[in-house]
């Protein structure tokens, strides 16, 4: 229904300024896919704190922000979705 919703206002209306952004995301793919990855080993390699039991950025991340309301089960799984959207 979102596809077909799409088509209609892209398409038949020619409604097309709102979805510019998802045009440049959409082929760029690529680049966000290489930015994702980066930003992600940037946040395993950096910690937070100092010591040899400092946790890196991606897992205080996901303690203090997830795991902290969710629990470990559920906060994993948002955590996850939240990574994707992002």
């Amino acid at each position: 229904m979102l596809l077909a919703a799409c088509y209609e206002l892209i398409e038949v209306r020619l409604i097309r300024r709102w979805g510019k952004p998802f045009e440049i995301m959409g082929l760029n793919v690529i680049a966000l896919f290489v930015v994702s990855v980066l930003l992600i080993k940037i946040l395993v390699k950096t910690t937070i704190g100092m010591g040899e039991n400092a946790p890196s950025t991606y897992n205080w991340i996901y303690q203090n922000f997830f795991a902290s309301w969710a629990g470990a089960l559920n906060g994993s799984l948002f955590f996850g979705i939240v990574t994707v959207l992002l």
